[in-house]
């Protein structure tokens, strides 16, 4: 996976080798993620799998000390082999329809797992109906497995955006599956629509989809019910990005009151402001007047303010 990660032609939230899992009758997605936290796994020859580019995309060579010979069959991407001495871990699943569902993988390790990117440890994911983002730095993309260490395993100070995709009046349940973690591990599920906390751990969350719903901004997942219920975190659970294609500004996620987006470039120049709608999951502002470069953004609340820094293109 190594050379995946450092290689330009491959797109960094995606350094990881995707495989058809077999599972598309009882599985939305249908991709098995091979990254730098399966070392030991191996394809059969002549087993199909994609690898995704960056947007410039570019040669990528497999290296010949990738290559491993096995006497015994090997992967074959379908679901039910048994992994064994994984890190602290759980799946969310999301289950929609007769015999529907789709997951996301959380796992807890003491090397390579941060709150942003770990590139060939975090992997994004190819059309999942249920994934997380990023807790920090965020680019708004769904993932099939993020990295977090293992002291996040009981940290209160953060919380992780749900991504749940799905058409008006689905009968949905989430639930938590395969729970490998230390006893008296706690994670709760915030409902910030119905305003409704369940500790997932122990029993899984069924609700009904009033209108279509996608994206982040109802749903998180975090260690303590205190801090999902209080807006403490609520400025660092918002995600703000750069759309380079469309040259905008997006800021995904609720807000628990009406903000204010202030952009400044490097030295501390005001540059623009946008007002921001407590009852909007999503906002998207137009930043064609500015030139591309370095700026900070300061989102504030009278009660909160959080400043981060992101590249306009």
């Amino acid at each position: 996976m190594t050379a995946l990660g450092n290689s330009d032609a491959i797109d960094g939230t995606y350094a990881a080798i995707y495989g058809y899992d077999g599972a598309a009758t009882t599985k939305a997605s249908t991709w098995k993620v091979i990254n730098s936290l399966s070392p030991a796994e191996l394809i059969t020859p002549g087993q199909g799998f994609i690898i995704i580019s960056s947007d410039d995309g570019g040669m990528f060579t497999f290296p010949k000390s990738a290559r491993r010979v096995s006497a015994t069959p090997q992967d074959n991407f379908i679901s039910g082999r048994q992994v064994t001495n994984t890190p602290s871990s759980f799946k969310l699943k999301l289950t929609h329809g007769t015999n529907v569902y789709d997951d996301t993988s959380l796992y807890f390790i003491d090397r390579n797992g941060t709150r942003g990117l770990d590139v060939t440890y975090d992997a994004g994911s190819l059309g999942s109906s249920i994934g997380t983002h990023l807790v920090e730095d965020s680019q708004g993309l769904n993932l099939a497995i993020q990295v977090l260490s293992t002291a996040d395993l009981t940290a209160t100070d953060y919380v992780i955006p749900i991504e749940v995709n799905l058409a008006a009046g689905q009968q949905a349940t989430i639930s938590i599956e395969d729970l490998n973690a230390p006893a008296g591990t706690k994670f709760y599920l915030d409902d910030r629509e119905l305003n409704t906390q369940t500790l997932l751990t122990s029993e899984s969350y069924s609700f009904t989809t009033s209108s279509p719903l996608s994206g982040i901004g109802r749903f998180y997942l975090g260690t303590s019910s205190s801090t999902l219920s209080t807006p403490s975190t609520a400025l660092n659970s918002v995600e703000v990005f750069s759309i380079a294609s469309s040259k905008q500004l997006a800021v995904h996620g609720q807000l628990f009151n009406d903000s204010v987006l202030s952009l400044y470039d490097i030295r501390g120049r005001h540059i623009d402001t946008y007002q921001l709608d407590a009852s909007q999951t999503k906002h998207v502002l137009d930043v064609s007047h500015i030139s591309s470069g370095v700026y900070l953004v300061n989102l504030n609340n009278n009660s909160q303010s959080r400043t981060t820094k992101l590249v306009i293109n």
